[in-house]
């Protein structure tokens, strides 16, 4: 039931930027613009390792608190997600007019 609520807040929220971007990028010389959704595959192993990528763990943590994370981080996966999931991302494309 989550995932449906997520996936429906994010179509209408994607819905909502899209028509703002619509209206603002055709004022400043953008001839095409789309914004979409894309689940994106990870398992506990290649998620724990892009959010260890993040700034805020990997660059700003000694050592010692990366370690002691990653044991938590490891441990909130095997309780909260199956083995392999899909995260949804944000992307855009945009086809701009030279000037």
């Amino acid at each position: 039931m989550g995932n449906i609520v997520g996936a429906i807040v994010l179509g209408v929220i994607a819905i909502i930027c899209f028509v703002f971007s619509y209206l603002q990028f055709n004022e400043k010389g953008f001839l095409f613009n789309e914004e979409f959704t894309v689940r994106i595959p990870f398992t506990h192993e290649s998620w724990n390792g892009r959010m260890k990528a993040c700034r805020g763990i990997g660059a700003s943590l000694t050592e010692k608190e990366i370690s002691m994370w990653e044991q938590e981080h490891r441990t909130l996966l095997e309780h909260i997600a199956p083995n392999e999931f899909d995260i949804l991302h944000y992307g855009a494309i945009a086809e701009l007019k030279k000037r």
